[in-house]
């Protein structure tokens, strides 16, 4: 198999990539040589593209005969020929300034093909690692052994061309990797191209630049597709309650207020369906019917918290932030419910006996006007072991809390964090305020009402 030149090379290899496009990878290049493959890669399947910029560490008095090599990045590494370390003594600190020095060529390197731009996070992402080809493999080792550090989802090394023995010999520094060609007769890379020439820093930077606008393009695209669907649902009304919306690497945020908890919650889940997101950052908040100043606001909290009738035997603490009080202390305290505000979101912390008082406290706090988000972190001393049962009960008792309903009358079940309401309500206002209320509680991921009007 012969290339005509590294563009083909790279269109070739994203056919075969091709089943990552879902997996939304990342695509890391070993410049110089490695970058107009993975620029074809990386635009074949919609991925942003970064470099691993490796320094070969060769003998003090033959160069190019490899003794190791290091990689850059927040955590560098330093991968040694331990076999010609033995063989060759080396003189006292030279290792340690000869990697300082590669180091302070590779952070060069990096501001000149990317100025200020920092490395992409690679922590939970599908990581393909692409070079032109393999010979030795070392240098390719001390990247996977790098990268490996940065804990990746899956790291998968692409490369046209290796010889068949360096391949094996990587094959256990990553989960998976991916060959065009491995002639048994390998000589060395260049000769399975047409054209093998230099790539220069010039094209290096273009082709980078390149891969940025295409990506910077893609993430248009991709806020448009957000902004298409919320405007497509209702629920949301984007018209009456207008949302910042952006993307950055896949992950979408949603900045704004909504009219209900179902709207914003239901914002969150629309977004995520939307292809390209590979996830959701929640910034969205509830818009009060009365804006209250914080202090206000944590009066009214400690005075809900004091007067729910469950709650009686729970030791209350106000944190405020200029004071901490004190608000309760019952003689057989059953828990601990440590509440505190600001901008409008309350955060309540400590313990509860049973989950059931733990929502008790959430839909309390959610019932204060002028609340515009719950962070609810108290734990449970004795958690139901049946989620679903827990979830169902914790729905009735939201739905018990809303004078403007009449609970009875409704049903409500839940299986995988989908909770099903049924039954007869006198009005679509009612239908929609138990919907609502489903919302109100922790851990529901969707809800199926059936409720007849």
């Amino acid at each position: 198999m012969i290339f005509d030149n590294r563009k083909d090379a790279g269109r070739r290899l994203a056919e075969v990539l091709a089943r990552f496009r879902d997996d939304d990878p990342v695509v890391l290049a070993l410049p110089r040589g490695g970058v107009p493959v993975a620029f074809e890669i990386a635009r074949a399947l919609a991925a942003p593209l970064d470099v691993a910029l490796v320094r070969k560490i060769g003998l003090p008095w033959q160069p190019e005969l490899a003794l190791g090599a290091v990689v850059g990045g927040e955590r560098p590494e330093l991968v040694v020929n331990e076999q010609v370390r033995q063989a060759m003594p080396l003189p006292e600190g030279w290792l340690e300034q000869e990697s300082r020095r590669q180091l302070a060529e590779i952070d060069r390197r990096r501001r000149l093909y990317f100025g200020d731009r920092p490395p992409l996070a690679l922590r939970g992402r599908t990581v393909l690692v692409v070079d032109d080809g393999i010979a030795t493999g070392a240098t390719m080792r001390a990247v996977l052994r790098a990268l490996r550090r940065q804990e990746p989802r899956r790291l998968v090394l692409a490369v046209p061309v290796a010889a068949p023995d360096s391949l094996r010999g990587l094959e256990a520094e990553c989960d998976e990797a991916v060959c065009l060609y491995a002639p048994l007769g390998f000589q060395a890379v260049g000769l399975y191209y047409r054209d093998f020439g230099q790539t220069g820093d010039d094209e290096v930077i273009a082709l980078l630049r390149r891969a940025a606008d295409l990506a910077a393009d893609g993430e248009a695209e991709v806020e448009r597709r957000v902004r298409a669907a919320l405007l497509a649902d209702p629920r949301i009304d984007l018209a009456r309650h207008p949302l910042r919306i952006s993307c950055s690497g896949g992950i979408v945020t949603l900045e704004g207020e909504l009219g209900t908890v179902a709207a914003r919650r239901q914002a969150a889940a629309i977004a995520a369906a939307v292809p390209g997101v590979r996830s959701v950052a929640d910034r969205l908040h509830l818009r009060p019917s009365r804006r209250l100043g914080d202090p206000e606001l944590l009066d009214r909290l400690r005075d809900a918290l004091f007067h729910e009738p469950g709650l009686a035997a729970y030791t209350l603490r106000l944190m405020g932030a200029t004071r901490a009080q004190l608000v309760r202390r019952p003689d057989q305290a059953r828990g601990l419910i440590v509440f505190s505000v600001s901008d409008g979101v309350v955060t309540l912390e400590g313990e509860t006996e049973t989950l059931r008082d733990r929502h008790l406290a959430g839909l309390a706090a959610w019932g204060v006007q002028g609340c515009r988000d719950v962070l609810n972190h108290m734990t449970v001393k004795s958690p139901e072991p049946d989620r679903d049962a827990e979830m169902a009960e914790a729905v009735r008792l939201a739905l018990q809390k809303d004078p403007e309903l009449h609970p009875d009358r409704l049903q409500v079940s839940s299986r995988g964090g989908v909770v099903f309401l049924r039954g007869q309500v006198p009005s679509p206002r009612e239908r929609a305020c138990a919907e609502n209320d489903a919302w109100f509680i922790d851990g529901v991921s969707g809800v199926e009402n059936g409720i007849e009007v």
